[in-house]
């Protein structure tokens, strides 16, 4: 049984102060839980859980097939696709999921020449192609650059034309400065549309954009958090001082890794905190037979989350899953947040 929710702000034009006609919500009955859902959000795009997955290494079919499965039986839904391969991936993926997935798609503009609006019309009609599966996507992301051609007005016009076409429902940006996504903001509304989102980097150990993560928000734009453990995982807790070795791999010196002790340790401090009401809250609200374990990469990414971010993380197997669905159903207490912003500052 479906149920169809929907409100008079279907019907206006005006899309940047509502939701887009297209963008009705479907629930089923037994429909995997929201622990967000009565969030505060930024604008019509609601993210359940206030967390999604990106396809970056998705190299494996099968391995990233199972963890997509075990994700969204679980309640996390969005996909961020990074390349065309994992775009074919994801095509084939999404024929045996059970619920729906939410699908963003990126553009880079570095280096393009030519018409802004023809590259992203032409670059998301190709990712569609690749899709197979579905003929629209929730999320287009665009990153503009000054080595390029395609300008904010052309990225504007060809975001515009994919909703009226029926290609993708919300748009957004990636890596846009604030002064900068302002003044996209204002483009959009200008024509009647709003900017839903911006991707930009932000961790425990990079946590230089905590301001972008503030001004987006009052902008109405959703902060989207990339590289959410750091471009180098160091803030995952997969590799300490005390266990420099993960999965047979050794990335950082001891050196490195001792600079990061105090995170590491608070992390695991915290995970074990926060294990029985994460478990107690997850068991109650999941209608699959599925466990939850609080991991250190799971209080990193909820740390993101207790910031206002969304995290985009980098999912690839089962192992990967299990460290998101282990940030599933609790938050850190303001001590916690308190304790891991000393401990990050070193």
């Amino acid at each position: 049984v479906l149920l169809i929710i929907a409100t008079e702000a279907f019907q206006t034009t005006h899309h940047y102060s509502t939701v887009h006609p297209t963008a009705l919500y479907y629930f089923r009955k037994d429909s995997p839980p929201d622990f967000y859902e009565k969030y505060d959000d930024e604008n019509a795009l609601h993210i359940p859980n206030r967390i999604g997955i990106t396809t970056a290494n998705w190299k494996d079919e099968e391995d990233a097939t199972d963890a997509l499965t075990l994700l969204v039986e679980t309640g996390v839904s969005l996909v961020s696709c990074e390349n065309s391969k994992s775009e074919e991936m994801l095509g084939r993926a999404l024929e045996d999921q059970e619920y729906d997935v939410a699908v963003a798609c990126s553009y880079n503009t570095r280096f393009k020449t030519g018409g802004g609006k023809s590259f992203i019309v032409n670059s998301l009609q190709n990712s569609i192609d690749r899709l197979s599966s579905i003929s629209s996507v929730q999320l287009v992301q665009a990153k503009s650059s000054r080595f390029s051609l395609v300008g904010l007005n052309g990225i504007a016009d060809g975001m515009l034309e994919s909703i009226d076409d029926g290609h993708c429902d919300y748009v957004g940006m990636i890596d846009m400065a604030p002064g900068k996504l302002k003044s996209m903001v204002k483009k959009m509304r200008k024509r009647d549309d709003a900017v839903s989102s911006n991707r930009f980097e932000y961790s425990l150990a990079n946590r230089k954009n905590e301001k972008w993560i503030k001004r987006c928000k009052k902008l109405g734009v959703i902060p989207f958090i990339q590289y959410p453990f750091g471009k180098d995982f160091i803030a995952s807790g997969r590799w300490t001082s005390d266990d420099p070795i993960h999965k047979k791999t050794r990335p950082f010196s001891l050196k490195t890794l001792d600079k990061y002790e105090l995170l590491h340790s608070t992390l695991y401090r915290i995970a074990n905190l926060a294990q029985g009401r994460a478990s107690s809250e997850f068991s109650r609200k999941q209608s699959k037979d599925t466990t939850t374990e609080v991991t250190a990469a799971s209080v990193a990414l909820n740390y993101v989350i207790a910031k206002g971010g969304v995290p985009l993380v980098d999912v690839y197997n089962e192992e990967t899953a299990a460290e998101v669905i282990g940030c599933l159903g609790w938050k850190l207490e303001e001590d916690e947040i308190e304790m891991l912003d000393l401990a990050s500052e070193g």
